[in-house]
């Protein structure tokens, strides 16, 4: 006599999944306090954080989900991951891995949605894990994200502010004060904007720190935007495709082998 198969939960589950109203799998407190900027995957995680430093970024939202029509009355749907205020422009952003961005399907699918978005004056901009995994400046993202949301007592800020000159180092300001709490102070003011660091070169006590709009520190959209091996030429990769995109691509793919050969980077 067969026996009888177990009832299964697979639908149930599936239908579960729909219910759940929001996309993300983990927040991050917005500096603001109003919301949470939510993220899917560890690279939309390091995204939020980096661009949170960035000091030509006014807002930042995310999962906001827009409605548009497509010319024939039809209304389509479109949720991007970030969403920034840049010098007074909404721009719509990406985040996905190089390679998976570089997919023929997937470049055709966003080269399609960049074109009804600019019709309603949106830009779509993207982000990889070659503008955003270069060292230094992933390792000072991780660690001034300990420190956005850290609270600096009002004459903490004005001293350290007032003492701040032309050529200062965080060692420096550490003689002014060596409590415990000083340095997270310091930290917390770069990360909350305050100050700024060379976030290019590893954070360490001998940093020079400078005043917002003064020395060569600070970070910026359009910084990070251009960094990495295909930064300033990513939007026309995408966009356009052709052999370029094609190359890059099988350069990504032949990255990937490698990777999974030789174990991961910092490995080898």
């Amino acid at each position: 006599m067969r026996r009888k198969k177990p009832r299964s939960y697979n639908k149930d589950v599936r239908d579960l999944v729909r219910e759940v109203p929001y996309r993300g799998v983990g927040g991050i407190a917005s500096p603001e306090g109003a919301m949470f900027l939510q993220w899917e995957s560890y690279l939309e995680k390091l995204a939020i954080n980096t661009l949170l430093l960035c000091h030509d970024v006014q807002s930042i939202s995310t999962q906001q989900t827009f409605r548009l029509e497509d010319g024939s009355g039809k209304e389509i749907k479109y949720t991007p991951d970030i969403q920034i205020l840049h010098k007074g422009r909404w721009i719509l952003i990406e985040v996905k891995p190089l390679i998976r961005l570089l997919d023929p399907d997937t470049r055709l699918k966003l080269a399609n949605r960049s074109a009804l978005l600019s019709k309603h004056g949106y830009a779509l901009h993207f982000l990889t894990d070659d503008h955003l995994n270069q060292k230094p400046q992933s390792d000072n993202v991780q660690l001034l994200a300990r420190y956005k949301n850290h609270p600096i007592p009002s004459h903490k800020l004005r001293r350290i502010l007032e003492s701040v000159g032309e050529y200062t180092t965080i060692n420096s300001l550490l003689d002014f004060d060596r409590c415990d709490q000083f340095l997270s102070n310091i930290y917390a003011m770069i990360a909350q904007k305050h100050l700024w660091v060379e976030i290019n070169k590893p954070i360490s006590l001998n940093s020079c720190i400078s005043l917002p709009g003064h020395g060569n520190g600070g970070l910026s959209y359009e910084q990070i935007s251009t960094t990495g091996r295909v930064g300033s030429i990513l939007e026309r990769l995408v966009l356009e495709g052709g052999q370029e995109a094609d190359r890059w691509l099988a350069i990504e793919k032949a990255r990937g082998k490698q990777r999974l050969y030789h174990g991961p980077e910092w490995f080898w």
